[in-house]
């Protein structure tokens, strides 16, 4: 062998040794910087810093192997396996950019899958590449103290290739506006992000000029351990995974309720994972108005809501009521409105513990008025009816007696009677008022008594079927009882709920506070139950009822509080998982 030959031969073996050396090291610091942060945090956006350094030790690996490589397909074959694995590194960092700057709303379950269909593509073209040529036209080799292969990419690979030129511009371009708008701490911490995702610019650049006469892999390495320090000053000195955002991933994304954010318009511009499980129509609509994607948020026009949105709503999810309360936060910018922080909490079940609660302490003063007088008159007849026959043996005091105890069974009976209707009722259906008022006429004993229903027929509750039948029966045997065999009966709909009147002789003002109370009645065959159970089903369904004149001079029952549905398909046929809604400002 020639001295000049000798010379380059020998030169190539130092510059391969000193490369595989070098591709040691910062594969060593980087697999060392993965572990680093993945002992420090695990939250989404950590997460995402691990796979990035991680994938680094496996391209160096492979960047060794390609330097070493005994032939030239070996060599192609290792080239495209590698470039499948490093076009996943500008990916990973857009996405832990859009977690760092507020934007992982951006990334719906679609848009996600269409990342990923990208990626399994341009990664199965260049895996392939060896058998079916479609990555790459030709191969090159570069001589120079370093052989390597280079693949010339096909019209079909550039293409696609394109957006990891975006995925390399946009972290820059979203850090560096960051940073600006960043003040002390966390203006630091970004700055040391954008150090470090501008890199690979620098080292693409010093490659395409041929300052770098290693395989483009091994280039990046070799800038990614600076990378990596950056990174890891962010880390160290500026609480990368300690501050914000790691404070508003942990706040804002595992918070129990839901997270909305708008703009002064009402655009759209963030939510967190619950507020995707509760309203399922949000994703992926960002700069979508929200109260086109929740109705409910528009409010109503009666003056109760309060500020832009209403304080309180209920929507269907289901088939079931779920009542949320709403807390506005102004988003301010300088001296004016920028936008909104909405946090909706489902209320549902402390207000049914809250109504439980309620009706458990009027059913227990009931109970206990009920022992300490209802009982007591006829247990005193009783009790004194017995001695008298006791003392004269005269057995007509037996009989009176035993009425008495027989008065004492049917209080008993009632008591039960309003016990078992007055339960909170949370198992519940769609029921159409129409069906269920007729039903319940049907089963009631109406001589010549008209009934007029002026009720959309598909308009209804959800409620327990049984019971609200169970309500119409008894105000239809109370106007009958009161309006004669010929009274009409009325059905029809309220702004909050429904009413039935009658054109009987009605309530008197004085009295309509009392005719919902036990035993209370003007009809001496009457038992007073009645109406006692009609107030108490109508609070087991959380609604309420009072009386007042009907449009013809009769009795008027108005039952509020109530959620009329137009029809079961509005309520369970909606994509978004949202049911029809009424705003509503009712305290607990």
């Amino acid at each position: 062998m020639e001295r000049p030959a000798l010379v380059s031969a020998v030169n190539s073996t130092v510059a391969e040794t000193m490369f595989i050396i070098a591709m040691l090291l910062s594969s060593t610091f980087m697999l060392s910087l993965a572990a680093w942060i993945r002992s420090y945090a695990e939250n989404f956006a950590a997460k995402l810093i691990v796979y990035w350094a991680a994938i680094y030790p496996v391209l160096g690996i492979l960047a060794i192997a390609h330097v070493v490589a005994p032939d030239l397909q070996f060599a192609r074959t290792l080239y495209a396996v590698s470039n499948a694995i490093s076009s996943l590194v500008p990916l990973l960092v857009f996405l832990f950019t859009l977690a760092y700057t507020g934007r992982a709303r951006w990334l719906s379950r679609r848009v996600l899958g269409v990342f990923a269909a990208w990626y399994l593509l341009l990664a199965g073209l260049a895996v392939t590449d060896p058998v079916l040529g479609l990555a790459y036209g030709e191969f090159v080799v570069v001589d120079g103290p370093i052989t390597y292969v280079y693949g010339m990419p096909t019209g079909l690979y550039s293409v696609l290739s394109l957006p990891v030129w975006l995925f390399m511009v946009a972290p820059p371009a979203l850090l560096g506006a960051r940073a600006l708008s960043d003040t002390g701490v966390t203006r630091a911490q970004t700055a040391s992000l954008f150090a470090a995702f501008t890199v690979p610019f620098v080292v693409m650049f010093l490659w395409l000029g041929q300052l770098v006469p290693v395989p483009a892999n091994g280039a990046f390495l070799f800038g990614s351990v600076l990378s990596g320090l950056f990174v890891g000053r962010a880390v160290d000195r500026y609480n990368l995974f300690d501050l914000v955002p790691l404070a508003r991933e942990m706040v804002f994304d595992e918070l129990n309720d839901a997270v909305v954010v708008v703009d002064r318009d009402h655009r759209l511009l963030d939510y967190n994972y619950v507020a995707i499980d509760t309203f399922p129509g949000l994703e992926g609509e960002i700069g979508t108005n929200v109260t086109e994607l929740v109705p409910a948020l528009a409010g109503d026009d009666d003056g109760d809501s309060e500020g832009p949105f209403p304080s309180s709503f209920t929507s269907y999810r289901d088939g079931e009521p779920r009542i949320y309360d709403v807390t506005v936060s102004h988003l301010p910018s300088e001296e004016n409105c920028h936008g909104y922080g909405l946090i909706i909490h489902d209320v549902t079940e402390r207000r049914r513990r809250i109504r439980d609660l309620e009706q458990q302490t009027t059913q227990l003063e009931r109970f206990a008025s009920t022992l300490s007088h209802d009982l007591r008159n006829p247990l005193n007849v009783a009790q004194g009816n017995i001695q008298l026959a006791m003392d004269t043996g005269a057995t007509e005091r037996l009989e009176r007696a035993d009425d008495a105890i027989e008065r004492i069974e049917q209080i008993i009976d009632d008591l039960l009677t309003l016990s078992r209707e007055g339960r909170t009722i949370d198992d519940r259906q769609f029921v159409g008022l129409t069906d269920v008022a007729e039903a319940a006429w049907k089963t009631t004993a109406t001589a010549d008594a008209t009934l007029e229903v002026e009720l959309d027929p598909d308009t209804g509750v959800f409620a327990d079927e049984t019971r609200l039948q169970n309500v119409f029966e008894n105000l239809f045997r109370n106007a009958l009882s009161f309006g004669g065999a010929g009274v009409t009966i009325r059905v029809g709909s309220e702004d909050d709920g429904f009413y039935v009147e009658d054109d009987g002789p009605g309530i008197a003002p004085t009295e309509r506070e009392k005719v919902f109370e036990y035993e209370y009645t003007t009809d001496s065959d009457g038992t007073g139950l009645g109406l006692a159970i009609v107030e108490s089903i109508t609070s087991a369904h959380g609604w309420s009822v009072h009386v007042t004149d009907g449009h013809d001079g009769g009795a008027r029952f108005v039952f509020s509080d109530v959620d009329l549905v137009d029809g079961p398909s509005s309520a369970t046929g909606q994509t978004d998982g949202v049911g029809p809604v009424a705003p509503t400002n009712t305290e607990p």
